[in-house]
């Protein structure tokens, strides 16, 4: 990795650190040239198969790094119009666009340099497709798949809870552990194939378990009368216990 690269994937964990909840998921750098025959030997490898998207992370003259799971990836060249961005390189609320600031053309809008910095100008905000919030990164650092992180984040709005609930992944203590000291509120509110999320008086916690019969469910996930679901809309089954997403919605029914 040449000094220029070394310099913009600094950067990148520079400006992730400031902004996203801590994680402790091992970084890898991984080079990746922008010539379109090598990225077509790339394609098919176990790094291509990760269900986390590639994520714009930061942006220079001379290329761009994307976060992709537990690592980094560099390119060199312009940035593709179909990419997906960290929302950490949204242009200041105070930015007022000028034609002579656009780089290049995106799908939600415009890569605009703005002094040293280049930065994403989004036509609307409320339309945009292509962005990623810090904690959607944040889970996907921990292979939570990219729909599920999505699902994570938009419980804030689900449950009402202020925008700057934060959110963490628990990955050095088990539930069972965790448990023994938090406090008699926290309860279940979500569960995807391969994690849970805990509700506390401190934020979400989300544990890379399956629950169990004993844990407290919040009223959300217990349906309030008899289930009608079918058989692949059970996501798992433990002890007496069946997960299901049913209309969108997830319920754990016992037996």
């Amino acid at each position: 990795m040449n000094r220029k690269m070394k310099g913009l994937v600094a950067l990148a964990l520079a400006a992730l650190c400031s902004t996203t909840v801590v994680t402790h998921a091992q970084i890898q750098y991984v080079p990746k040239s922008s010539d379109e025959t090598t990225q077509a030997e790339n394609k098919g490898t176990a790094d291509d198969l990760l269900p986390a998207e590639q994520i714009v992370v930061n942006i220079s003259e001379d290329g761009y790094v994307t976060s992709h799971g537990d690592h980094y990836h560099y390119y060199n060249g312009q940035v593709p119009y179909e990419s997906i961005f960290s929302e950490s390189l949204l242009v200041p609320k105070e930015y007022e666009f000028k034609e002579d600031d656009v780089v290049s053309e995106v799908k939600d809008g415009f890569i605009v340099k703005v002094g040293k910095k280049h930065l994403l100008y989004v036509k609307d905000i409320q339309q945009a497709t292509m962005i990623r919030t810090t904690d959607e990164l944040m889970l996907q650092s921990h292979d939570v798949h990219p729909k599920d992180a999505k699902a994570i984040v938009q419980l804030k709005a689900d449950l009402s809870l202020a925008d700057d609930t934060p959110i963490t992944y628990e990955e050095e203590t088990t539930y069972e552990e965790y448990s023994k000291s938090m406090a008699s509120t926290a309860r279940v509110v979500w569960i995807t194939a391969n994690e849970f999320v805990l509700l506390t008086d401190d934020g979400m916690v989300v544990f890379g378990e399956k629950v169990s019969a004993e844990m407290p469910f919040d009223e959300r996930l217990i349906p309030t009368e008899m289930l009608a679901y079918e058989k692949e809309e059970i996501i798992y089954e433990v002890d007496n216990l069946k997960v299901v997403k049913h209309d969108g919605q997830v319920f754990v029914v016992k037996e």
